[in-house]
């Protein structure tokens, strides 16, 4: 990243998102309608735009949201003609069929004022609110605030496992708010016990530590206005 140095008088690149992904998270949370291309491109030219920031994992950058434990796996393995036959229901219809391969990770997890260790089912660094077709797991996620939102979702007894993910899929993480571990950080530093894999906007990565930060206002993106 620029210090302020160079960047003095440099314009950030600035972006647009049409939807045309098979879920479309980051636009939905930016207020844009998949349903809608033409009304996307208006906003392209025409909409308001604000900064954006950007979240690394050693290095690599993502725009949305980095996910890792079950639901990384999932978004990995589901089936791209499933996923451009029925959209974002794909995830679940895949994370269903593979609950009897669900086993926990176990780790730890330390920023600026936060710890926390045990085993976890999954967890969601959002820059974003929501991922997997509309799960939303960092509902108070910001994309120019400066920071990271965390949530960690325990690994729950087992016959606690389908109504859990009922709830997750149905009213969003808030329905575990419980149960799941959450937190706002600039860094945060992962290191668990068996090699894991995170999805970065759906680009995997595996590993056992996992460097993650935020770089502020990196760039420029648009949304409809009074958004």
């Amino acid at each position: 990243m620029l210090d302020a140095a160079q960047t003095a008088g440099v314009t950030p690149l600035a972006l647009a998102v049409l939807p045309l992904g098979t879920a479309n998270d980051f636009a939905a949370g930016l207020g844009l309608d998949p349903a809608e291309p033409a009304a996307c491109l208006r906003i392209a030219a025409e909409g308001r735009f604000s900064p954006l920031d950007i979240g690394r994992v050693n290095g690599r950058p993502f725009v949305n949201m980095a996910t890792g434990g079950f639901g990384a796996t999932v978004t990995t393995e589901t089936d791209p003609v499933l996923k451009r036959r029925i959209g974002g229901a794909a995830y679940l219809f895949t994370g269903l069929r593979r609950f009897s391969e669900l086993a926990g990770c176990e780790g730890r997890m330390e920023g600026e004022g936060f710890s926390w260790s045990g085993r976890f089912l999954a967890l969601a660094i959002g820059n974003g609110r929501q991922a997997g077709g509309g799960a939303v797991l960092c509902p108070d996620a910001r994309i120019d605030d400066g920071l990271l939102d965390l949530t960690i979702i325990p690994f729950p007894a087992r016959e606690e496992i389908g109504p859990f993910f009922s709830r997750l899929f149905e009213s969003g993480v808030r329905a575990l708010e419980d149960e799941v571990v959450t937190a706002q950080v600039k860094r945060l530093r992962i290191e668990t016990t068996a090699r894991i894999q995170m999805n970065l906007d759906g680009e995997p990565i595996r590993g056992r530590s996992m460097d993650i930060e935020i770089e502020p206002s990196c760039l420029m993106i648009a949304h409809p206005k009074g958004n």
